[in-house]
């Protein structure tokens, strides 16, 4: 059984509200958004995006967006509905690959506009890509529709590219890239350093359905494994602190956590990971606590919406601040949201450790 990947989602400045870095993508001048009138659009429509549901996107991006580049209503009925060009197609020489490809990127259109579809969507998925490696002649023991999706990245790796598949809640997933960098990391998180290997992954042809769904301007920048990080090197500047804090740190997180609670969930894991994030964030920390604030939705089965909203909440909480009002952290001193972020891992830490090695985590 393949590993439950946990994909980290970076949102870049031109994507998500204007008001995330742009890390190696390119950045506008951040200052006039806001969550006013219809400034309000691209918020809507980057929430549905992660949450796996576009039926009503159109409807979301009405109005007017003077900085972020969501995509114009016309411009989504136009492209999205008929979408064929997330990824590199042209970039793949295999033909069983590119159709391989050419399946996941049907699934993901139209699943993201008909999320009541999705368990016959993915039931359809897998039949296909089940009759597509049988008559490429992959047959190893063991492959069945249930299976297909674990073994693909063994398939894909016999012709010749590397390849991550299983699911970024809610969908099936497929990362798939030409070469593979080692390295060993250093990682201070808050109980210490840890050596932490680092692969980088180099020559991208698919993103991801994060990637497809918001028109390129979010897509997954690396994540972890029990074994690993693995790192989506385009989308980083390796020297600067959103490598450091947003990824290093951040997936660092998920994989201690791996090895110390076992069976934790994902939205518990993100809760801890955004939470490291805001305990050594300098320069990033107003944009990270924008970022979570905007992005946060009680209730959701989403993990990143539920831990952003978890955070918020039990931030405000602890620093006295308003958790339904904007920008409430702006007069709070960065030490004393560092010094918090640590506490509530502390608090949320103690909380797993009594519950047992076999809790799923706390944010259910």
């Amino acid at each position: 059984m393949q590993p439950d990947y946990r994909l980290r989602t970076i949102i870049s400045l031109t994507a998500v509200l204007a008001l995330a870095p742009a890390l190696a993508l390119g950045c506008l001048t951040p200052g006039t958004a806001g969550a006013h009138g219809n400034d309000q659009a691209p918020y809507d429509y980057y929430r549905a995006v992660f949450e796996g549901d576009l039926s009503g996107a159109p409807d979301a991006l009405e109005g007017n967006r003077p900085v972020t580049r969501a995509p114009e209503p016309e411009e989504f009925r136009a492209r999205f509905l008929d979408r064929s060009d997330g990824i590199a197609m042209e970039d793949i020489d295999d033909e069983a690959v590119r159709r391989v490809a050419g399946l996941f990127q049907d699934y993901w259109r139209d699943t993201l506009l008909q999320p009541a579809q999705r368990e016959a969507q993915e039931s359809s998925l897998r039949d296909a890509l089940l009759a597509e490696l049988e008559s490429a002649g992959f047959a190893p023991d063991g492959l069945t529709r249930d299976t297909v999706i674990d073994l693909l990245p063994e398939f894909l790796e016999s012709r010749g590219y590397h390849a991550i598949s299983g699911r970024t809640p809610p969908l099936l997933e497929l990362m798939l890239w030409k070469e593979n960098v080692d390295e060993v990391a250093s990682v201070e998180l808050t109980d210490g350093t840890h050596e932490i290997p680092v692969r980088h992954a180099v020559g991208f042809l698919s993103h991801g359905w994060g990637h497809f769904a918001s028109f390129g301007h979010a897509s997954t920048g690396g994540w972890a494994t029990r074994e690993r990080l693995f790192c989506v090197r385009s989308s980083w500047n390796l020297e600067g602190e959103g490598y450091q804090v947003s990824f290093l740190k951040h997936e660092g997180q998920h994989y201690v956590d791996y090895g110390r609670f076992p069976k934790l969930e994902s939205a518990d894991l993100e809760y801890r990971a955004k939470l490291t994030e805001l305990a050594f964030a300098e320069t990033r920390l107003n944009h990270l606590l924008e970022r979570f604030h905007r992005g946060g939705v009680e209730g959701s089965t989403s993990p990143h919406p539920r831990a952003n909203w978890q955070v918020m909440r039990d931030l405000a909480e602890l620093l006295g601040g308003d958790a339904d009002t904007d920008g409430w952290w702006e007069n709070t001193p960065a030490d004393r949201i560092h010094q918090a972020a640590r506490r509530l891992l502390e608090r949320h830490a103690a909380a797993l450790e009594q519950a047992g090695p076999d809790t799923p985590g706390l944010l259910r």
